[in-house]
């Protein structure tokens, strides 16, 4: 079973990292009525797993804060598994909500097309990891920075005995140190 929706709002934001909790907040404290979508399962993007600190607070404790923070308040709404996919003339924007694909057989819809009309959009989408290009770089084994972080930090897997990081900025820093965190070897950063 699939539904659609029509919504309006003064705010939208797409991305529930910390900019957009941050931009949600401020815009929901104003009084305006705010829609805040992400697209994952879970609020605060990267910052928990490669552990930011906030206002002097793990990410975590500030993430669960305003998470709280932004329930409680009655002119703000929260979508997450809820992903904007087009944004249009007029501050039309459609988005796909995954309902019940984590959950089948509840009685809920499966997806849910939200086509909303909003006076401001706000993008806080984060940024997306561009790979190397280099011979082999698509064999088994040959892995983005941030997936390897993901790996070792939310799961506990590790991706090797021994990882090479190879790098063009200063971020797989935070990969090499969540690897030796882990107890694993990093022979070398190229």
């Amino acid at each position: 079973r699939y539904e659609q929706v029509y919504a309006f709002c003064d705010v939208l934001i797409v991305g529930g990292g910390i900019a957009g909790l941050q931009a949600a907040l401020v815009a929901g404290a104003s009084g305006a009525r705010v829609t805040l979508l992400e697209q994952t399962a879970h609020w605060g993007g990267r910052a928990p797993v490669d552990g930011d600190m906030i206002e002097g607070a793990p990410a975590d404790a500030w993430i669960s804060a305003t998470v709280a923070a932004l329930s409680a308040m009655p002119n703000v709404t929260m979508r997450a598994r809820c992903m904007a996919a087009g944004v249009y003339d007029h501050g039309y924007v459609l988005a796909e909500e995954k309902v019940a694909d984590h959950t089948p057989g509840d009685g809920r819809p499966k997806h849910r097309l939200w086509r909303i009309r909003a006076g401001r959009i706000i993008t806080a989408t984060g940024a997306i990891e561009r790979p190397l290009s280099f011979a082999g770089n698509d064999i088994p084994g040959v892995m983005l920075a941030a997936s390897v972080r993901d790996y070792v930090v939310n799961f506990a897997v590790s991706p090797g005995d021994r990882t090479v990081v190879v790098t063009n900025n200063d971020d797989a820093y935070r990969t090499a140190i969540a690897l030796k965190e882990a107890g694993l070897a990093v022979p070398c950063i190229v």
